[in-house]
């Protein structure tokens, strides 16, 4: 209690994160056999992670807006993929963003590559594009990372590893001064999954 009080648990939000993003690396090895995909619905993973950093998001004067149909379902584990948009959520507050968007879209519904896909999106400050290409990689920080100085180069990492293992595709778009997007693809036919994971 007291003054201090509001500061030392957003000190522990952040420690916890670190915590679980070394016990995500610490398991990577194994993490295929920890899993379990099923049906789950978008809007309550969404709703999960950012509850779970809403302290942080508010200390930061962060807004979310969910553009998400409260029906739309996707394939994934439902522990994983809150721990890859709590990964997206903390990044987009520590760089800057004041809005953080979710939206969803599903192009060629009808066709053999349809997909669901999840758009995370921030008008945060941005990474330059010769960064761009090297965000998902271990242990980068890029430039924006080491100027804000408290970059691990893991949650990135982390995020994409875990899509990979679930079979879901991942882009990462940014403008530097105007923003980021993150779109997670959830295939709706299983084989294509299979397929992205590298699996016959």
């Amino acid at each position: 209690h007291g003054e201090d009080a509001g500061k030392l648990k957003l000190e522990l939000e952040r420690v916890e994160n670190l915590v679980e993003q070394a016990l995500f690396a610490a398991r990577s090895d194994t993490l295929v056999n920890d899993y379990l995909i099923r049906e789950i619905v978008l809007t309550d993973v969404v709703t999960e992670a950012c509850k779970a950093n809403m302290r942080y998001l508010t200390a930061r004067d962060v807004k979310i807006d969910i553009q998400v149909d409260p029906q739309t379902t996707v394939m994934a584990d439902k522990t994983w993929l809150a721990f890859i948009l709590s990964q997206l959520i903390v990044n987009a507050a520590k760089y800057d963003a004041t809005t953080i968007t979710f939206s969803v879209c599903i192009p060629d519904e009808e066709g053999p590559n349809a997909c669901t896909m999840l758009e995370v999106r921030d008008d945060g400050c941005g990474v330059p594009a010769a960064d761009v290409p090297r965000v998902f990689d271990r242990g980068f920080t890029g430039e924006v990372g080491r100027s804000h100085g408290s970059a691990t180069g893991m949650g990135l990492y982390l995020v994409a590893r875990l899509c990979a293992q679930m079979g879901i595709g991942i882009m990462f778009a940014s403008d530097q001064g105007i923003g980021s997007r993150v779109v997670l693809g959830f295939p709706h036919d299983r084989r294509r999954a299979r397929l992205i994971r590298g699996e016959a």
